[in-house]
């Protein structure tokens, strides 16, 4: 981390590792609310499988999304970050 002058606070750095990884998993959110409500259509087939594999497969998604931007916790002193 680098440091802000004025403030004496540590900045952080933008991670585009971390907004690519959200925009995916923004994608796969869609293509599971998609299939979800696609899976509500009229079927002689059991649809139950499909709906409970959408709804996990999106809850994945919004936990990784929550995990990517929780705010980490500060290292303990004598270990910076690299």
């Amino acid at each position: 981390m680098t440091r802000n002058r004025r403030l004496g606070r540590p900045r952080r750095r933008h991670r585009p590792g971390r907004l690519l990884a959200t925009a995916g998993l923004l994608g796969l959110l869609l293509v599971c609310l998609f299939g979800g409500l696609a899976s509500f259509e009229p079927a002689a087939t059991a649809r139950w499988p499909w709906q409970v594999g959408y709804a996990v497969a999106a809850l994945g998604c919004v936990a990784g999304i929550l995990r990517l931007w929780r705010p980490r916790k500060p290292s303990p002193p004598g270990r910076e970050e690299a």
